[in-house]
């Protein structure tokens, strides 16, 4: 797999310290948007698709209410642990409450591990707020607060997307040269 900071020429990758545009390799030189264009002009698809926008119409989220669900999970993932638990304890007739035990550590296993999905989406979405208003903040500052993004293309002639992912949050920031014009789009499920 190719990081998505990575030249689609040479294959370098970006580091925080190079000074070049983000629409530019540092060390080949080869302009994104160009070498894209000149990819597409011989039929080839580009050796990472990640770097190029491509005008896809986007596909709406599907909006329902998330309750319903975790509520079968859950009711599937106790009753499988009550089964278990059964099983167990009509092996072993001597240690029913360990049986009672067993499904109590499940099930906490189970709350803690869905609250931890959580927690990386409401970790990152603080990052952001915490840099306040992004328009018109350079890139390195933004990159410096947040980290690195999951994905990185370019859409126009000196202006690249940049968009963060966690579970249940997403954003995309849209620079032109190295200063952020704004938020793209953002989601919080």
């Amino acid at each position: 797999m190719v990081d998505p900071l990575s030249c689609p020429k040479c294959e370098y990758v970006r580091r925080p310290k190079d000074d070049a545009p983000f629409s530019q390799c540092p060390k080949c030189g080869v302009i994104f948007s160009k070498y894209a264009k000149l990819k597409l002009q011989e039929n080839e698809p580009p050796p990472n698709d990640t770097l190029i926008s491509q005008h896809r119409p986007q596909r709406k989220p599907v909006n329902f209410p998330r309750w319903p669900v975790l509520a079968v999970v859950g009711a599937a993932f106790f009753i499988l642990v009550f089964i278990i638990a059964t099983a167990i304890k009509d092996s072993q007739p001597t240690s029913g409450s360990s049986s009672v035990s067993l499904v109590w550590l499940f099930l906490l296993f189970f709350i803690v591990a869905a609250s931890g999905h959580r927690s990386k989406a409401r970790a990152l979405k603080l990052k952001f707020q915490k840099l306040g208003v992004l328009t018109g903040k350079s890139k390195s500052e933004i990159l410096a607060a947040v980290g690195s993004p999951n994905s990185f293309s370019v859409v126009g002639q000196n202006q690249t997307l940049l968009q963060w992912q966690a579970p249940g949050y997403h954003i995309a920031i849209i620079f032109t040269e190295d200063i952020c014009d704004g938020v793209s789009h953002e989601h919080v499920s």
